[in-house]
């Protein structure tokens, strides 16, 4: 199976979540920071140092990215 990273910066400019459509699994890997994730209509916070994976097929979406 293959794997991808999503990279996700801070964009002030965004008003809505960025929506991505993933056919293969991956991970979401939170260097610094916070990230709110939502995968399939579930909310997930990740803080520093924290790793999501998620499953082939999903929907994501990234709604808030702070420092």
């Amino acid at each position: 199976m293959k794997w991808q990273m999503i990279y996700i910066v801070r964009d002030n400019n965004r008003d809505a979540p960025s929506i991505l459509n993933c056919v293969e699994a991956g991970c979401v890997l939170c260097f610094s920071g916070f990230v709110e994730i939502m995968v399939n209509g579930k909310t997930f916070m990740l803080d520093e140092s924290k790793m999501f994976i998620y499953p082939p097929y999903a929907e994501i979406a990234v709604g808030i990215v702070g420092t």
